[in-house]
């Protein structure tokens, strides 16, 4: 019953007191105040808020006598207030967990007086009545002559104390019986509020839900969720697709001369919706005799004379789309497939070609074909093994090619990054993953396999013709240039089988039969591997590919590449070393059968390919980099031999085997307040003599960008030192938000005999801001390039002119080559649509190019206005008008070379230099000016577009023409 009294009395007092929400009126008429309870007692504000409350009261004499123990009559007391302020409502606030602790308080506390009262009834029952006692005191006197007076004495003295005794405890009994009646009423009371909450329920039963209601809603969720989840394992078809008409053409209303539009409708809304399709028309010669006409499109638009062309046709392309496809035994689960088949009404070049015994490729092709040009398929086994298989049609005249992209390593099909779309691929890629089922290897299987051709090709009669052999071509322009020559065509077959043997890396085998059905025909054998435990990485890559016409696969006669890099990377300091070994004939990608360069058939440069290091090359290398506070240091090592010596025949006294060797430091801050300072040295030797760049290496002018294996080392593998200082204004802690500045200095050494040795001096200081100045946006910018030799005009007289390949300086016999300064500067302007009538938004720009050695000079200019709510909300006009002028530029101002009218990285505008060497850029005759007018609607999914371009020949009138492009075009998908 203690324990009882205890957690009934904690209970009801701790959660009365939390449950006071504003003061209440007291039960009592005056608080009364205790006068031994201590004041900074531990359990004062308890004993205080329970006596405000009316639960205690306290002993008459005021005292609490916190220390004695607690009686049942008193807990019976306390918890009669108690529940008497629960019955009216004054404790209200008491949370579920006390209220249940107080009912199961009060029910033991019931059980231990209900034993209380019948340990009474007992006491009542036994007990001696008063009459008995008087009865018994009158045995007593008339015993008085007793002689046993003595023993009746101590028997009435012992009759006495059990009457105390019954007496105290009768006492005891009446008030335990008054506090139990009192208890018993609270307790009634609880009753009645229990039956009145039954009769509720039972009368409010009827709106209840009955259980077997509530089974059987269930059991209806069960099923809904059932036929849902069969619905969604279900197939699922979808269909979709476009279908896009054009009308229009571009072609010379006056002069005969074709020209480039490009330029002045890049940047502007109308863009190259006049291009005379993606093709750049030439012209295939023997000496003095036309072969054909063929077309090329793997150089820049901007050398594409487009004035020549029709828009009109009719495309069309449908989608067929089906998922969670399963087969009959359910071991093969197809999550997604799809097929995109496309009608269009143009010629189709045949890809799958045929050779005749001369080595020309030959196919038929139609004026109008339907063709798949994409079809895919995904899914898994039932043992968890995942495929995926994809069909790409190769070619589509809507500037759009779906080749067949795919990439085993750097050196061998590279044909995953294509930019310039200089191969046509048809043909499938399917792969295998069963790491889930083999977790320790996880191999995964990739099969490639299709047909091929370059996008060089001409009708003749029926056919479309594939030179495997250089032919001499002139461009648009007249430039002459050998053709490209395929390194990839007819049929191709490759297979990779990849694994990551316990999850260090990955560990590859590949086979690639290339050119099948060509005299070209190339098989391959390859092996690449890349591991990473901890701060070490180990990569490395083999290759031999070897022509088929060789005879058989021994690996002295085939052409190799391959490379070990083995890295360390240890709290900031990061080392890596590599071996590499590259043939010749991997330049452009040849031997690896890899048209991720721009330069894949021309033969030259490869500077775009993903191989780390050059073709024609026997060597190694060292990188060390680490960091100090803002501070990272870092150098390097590079040195090779090359595989064949002499193998360039326009330099005749190349000494091909000596070694090469270049080493280079540099170091440089993080970028503060978007400042960073970058100081470098570099020098290169062949076999002893220091010369101005290690052979064909072309860096000297523009930062050297790891084609050789060097990660971010300012002008590296030629002999140098500089210092370049930069502020981004995209950095978050930029001085200047918006701003961006490029200062660079650079000495470079000049390997000529008897002159002064650091005679280069290179200077670019550009700078480009773009500020928001409420609606409008400014954009000014400028850029000055300064090349200055030391020693121009004097004459290479010694052999170390051998060394170079002709771009600093020209060869034994010849002058060094003249200084060179220009400055290009300008500003964009760009507002905001207006809140106006049609919403009016501007543009304009302006960008002057001044070569200041040579009176070489651009000019561009254009400007317009779009109306973006025209007449209709949904309608946008827009009107501009471009201007362009050369002076002693090439190709007479007919073609350009790249867009980079406000670029702060080139020199030019439009003409050369762009990609070359600037310097040796001579001045040419072509002084030409280019204008055009144009305005283009758009509305509702319509495009409509007029322009007039016009091409001044500033030195030859008669070569003067104008040409009108109108076009209109509407794509409807459905």
């Amino acid at each position: 019953m203690k324990k009882s009294v205890f957690i009934l009395t904690a209970a009801l007092s701790f959660g009365v007191a939390a449950a006071q929400p504003a003061p209440v009126t007291p039960v009592v008429a005056q608080v009364p105040t205790l006068t031994d309870v201590p004041a900074g007692h531990w359990a004062k504000d308890a004993i205080d808020r329970l006596v405000a409350n009316g639960v205690l009261l306290g002993y008459p004499d005021g005292t609490f006598r916190g220390t004695q123990n607690l009686t049942r009559y008193e807990a019976a007391v306390i918890i009669a207030r108690l529940l008497n302020q629960i019955g009216n409502g004054q404790t209200a606030g008491l949370d579920p967990e006390t209220l249940t602790s107080l009912q199961n308080a009060v029910q033991e506390l019931s059980a231990d007086l209900a034993a209380l009262g019948v340990r009474v009834n007992d006491l009542e029952q036994n007990a001696v009545s008063k009459e008995d006692f008087t009865r018994l005191e009158e045995r007593v006197e008339a015993l008085n002559g007793n002689t046993d007076l003595a023993g009746v004495a101590g028997r009435f003295d012992e009759l006495s104390a059990n009457y105390e005794t019954l007496r105290a405890d009768v006492d005891d009994s009446a008030n335990s019986i008054a506090a139990l009646n009192d208890l018993t009423v609270l307790l009634n009371q609880d009753i009645l509020d229990l039956q009145d909450r039954a009769s509720a329920l039972e009368a409010a039963q009827a709106d209840f839900v009955t259980r077997t209601d509530f089974n059987a809603l269930s059991s209806s969720v069960k099923s809904i969720d059932g036929r849902v989840a069969t619905l969604e394992n279900a197939p699922k078809f979808t269909i979709g697709g476009s279908i896009e008409a054009t009308y229009g053409s571009i072609g010379l209303t006056s002069g005969s001369q074709n020209f480039d539009i490009d330029r002045l409708t890049t940047g502007m809304p109308v863009g190259d919706y006049f291009s005379s399709d993606s093709f750049c028309k030439v012209t295939l010669t023997s000496g003095s005799t036309v072969l054909f006409t063929t077309v090329r499109d793997y150089n820049t638009k901007y050398r594409c004379a487009d004035t020549t062309g029709s828009f009109t046709g009719i495309k069309a392309q449908l989608t067929f789309g089906v998922s969670n496809i399963k087969t009959a035994n359910g071991a093969i689960i197809i999550n997604s497939a799809s097929a995109t088949l496309r009608m269009l009404n143009g010629p189709s070049p045949a890809v799958s070609a045929t050779t005749d015994a001369t080595g020309k490729v030959t196919g038929t092709n139609s004026e109008t074909f339907l063709t798949v040009e994409r079809a895919q398929a995904s899914g898994s086994t039932a043992s968890g093994v995942k495929f995926a298989i994809r069909y790409d049609g190769g070619f589509s005249n809507s500037g759009n090619s779906s080749n067949s992209n795919f990439k085993f390593n750097d050196y061998l099909v590279a044909n995953d990054n294509d930019s310039a779309n200089v191969l046509y691929r048809r043909g499938i890629i399917a792969t295998v993953d069963a790491s889930s089922t083999l977790p320790v290897l996880a191999p995964k299987f990739t099969v490639v396999a299709g047909s091929a051709a370059p996008r060089v090709f001409s009708k003749e009669g029926a056919s479309w013709v594939y030179p495997l052999a250089p032919i001499n071509m002139k461009d648009a322009a007249g430039v002459s240039y050998l053709s490209p020559v395929s390194p990839f065509a007819g049929g191709y077959f490759g297979v990779r089988l990849a694994t990551q043997p316990a999850g260090f890396g990955t560990l590859a085998l590949n086979y690639v039969q290339g050119n099948v059905g060509t005299p070209l025909r190339r098989d391959a054998l390859g092996a690449d591997a890349s591991f990473k435990v901890g701060p070490v990485s180990v990569d490395g890559v083999f290759v031999a590919s070897k022509l088929a016409s060789k005879g058989g696969f021994n690996l002295d006669d085939a052409d190799k590449a391959g490379y070990a890099k083995f890295g360390v990377d240890i709290s900031g300091v990061k080392i890596t070393a590599n071996y590499h070994y590259v043939d010749p004939n991997y330049e452009s990608g040849v031997a690896g059968m890899s048209a991720n360069d721009a330069d894949f058939y021309v033969g030259s440069g490869g500077y775009k390919s993903s191989m780390p290091f050059g073709p024609n090359e026997n060597g190694y290398g060292v990188t060390a980099n680490f960091s100090v506070g803002p501070v990272a240091v870092g150098g390097y090592l590079n040195s090779f031999v090359a595989i064949t010596p002499n193998n360039k025949p326009d330099i005749s006294a190349y000494v091909g085997d000596a070694r090469q060797t270049a080493y280079g430091v540099q170091a440089g801050t993080s970028t503060i307040s978007g400042f960073s300072l970058k100081g470098y040295y570099n020098n290169a030797t062949v076999g002893d003599v220091r010369v101005t760049e290690l052979f064909g290496n072309n860096t000297y002018w523009n930062n050297f960008d790891g084609y050789d294996g060097i990660d971010d080392f300012n002008y590296g593998n030629s002999s140098n030192f500089g210092v370049t200082l930069k502020h981004d204004g995209k950095a978050a802690d930029a001085l200047v938000k918006g701003l961006d500045i490029n200062l660079n200095y650079t000495k470079f050494y000049d390997d000529n005999q008897n002159v002064k040795e650091y005679g280069f001096t290179d200077i670019v200081a550009a700078a480009k801001y773009d500020g928001n100045f409420g609606l409008v946006k400014l954009t000014p910018f400028v850029r000055f390039h300064s090349f200055q030799n030391a020693n121009a005009g004097r004459a290479v007289s010694d052999a170390h002119g051998d060394y170079r390949d002709g771009s600093l300086s020209n060869y034994e016999g010849s002058n060094e080559v003249s200084s060179y300064s220009s400055v290009k500067f300008g500003i964009q302007l760009a507002t905001n649509p207006l809140d106006v009538v049609t919403k009016p938004s501007l543009f304009a720009g302006v960008s002057d190019r001044q070569n200041i050695s040579n009176s070489t000079s651009e000019l561009f200019a254009n400007g317009g206005i779009t109306f973006n709510e025209f007449i209709v909300p949904e309608a946008k006009l827009s009107v501009g008008y471009s201007y362009y002028k050369g002076n002693g530029i090439s190709d007479s101002g007919v073609v350009g070379r790249r867009n980079a009218a406000y670029s702060i990285t080139s020199d030019s505008v439009f003409a050369n230099p762009s990609n070359g060497t600037p310097w040796t850029s001579s001045r040419s005759t072509g002084d030409a000016e280019l204008d055009g007018y144009y305005a283009q609607l758009e509305a509702y999914g319509l495009r409509a577009a007029y322009g007039v371009f016009n091409y001044k020949n500033l030195n030859d009138s008669s070569k003067n023409s104008t040409a009108q492009a109108f076009k209109v075009s509407t794509k409807i998908n459905f």
